[in-house]
C-alpha cells in the first residue's frame, strides 16, 4: 500500500471513528472465508476446510500484533510536517502579523486622520 493510501485509510478511520483493528479483523475473516470456500470446493468438509484455511493463511494473532505495531502516522510524514511547520510558522507569527497590520493599515490611517482633523 502506498504511503498516501495508508494515510488516507488512517484518516478515514479517525473520521468514521471505526477502529483499524475492527477493520483488520473483518478483512482477515473475509480472507479466511474465501480460503475455506476454496477448500470446500476441492472436497473438504467445512470444519476441515476452515482449519486448512487458517493453516494456509498463517498466524492470525501474529499478523494482528504486527499490524498494531505499525499503527500510527509514518515517521517520514511526521518529519515532513515538522519541517513544513518550521518553515511556515514565521510567516504566521501573531507578533509579525500585528506589526505588519499596524504599519500597513493603522499608522497610515492615523496619519490621514491627523491631516483631515474631523473634530
Amino acid at each position: 500500500m502506498t504511503a498516501i493510501r495508508v494515510l488516507l485509510s488512517r484518516a478515514m478511520d479517525l473520521l468514521l471513528r471505526r477502529g483499524r483493528g475492527d477493520r483488520l479483523s473483518e478483512e482477515i475473516e473475509a480472507h479466511l472465508d474465501l480460503l475455506a470456500r476454496e477448500h470446500v470446493a476441492r472436497g473438504l468438509e467445512p470444519a476441515a476446510a476452515r482449519q486448512a484455511a487458517r493453516r494456509a493463511f498463517g498466524g492470525v494473532d501474529q499478523m494482528k500484533a504486527a499490524y498494531r505495531d505499525q499503527q500510527g502516522l509514518p515517521h517520514g510524514w511526521i518529519q515532513m510536517v515538522k519541517e513544513t511547520l518550521r518553515s511556515i510558522v514565521p510567516r504566521f507569527c501573531a507578533r509579525r502579523m500585528l506589526k505588519e497590520y499596524a504599519s500597513r493599515m493603522y499608522v497610515p490611517a492615523a496619519r490621514e486622520g491627523q491631516k483631515t482633523k474631523v473634530c
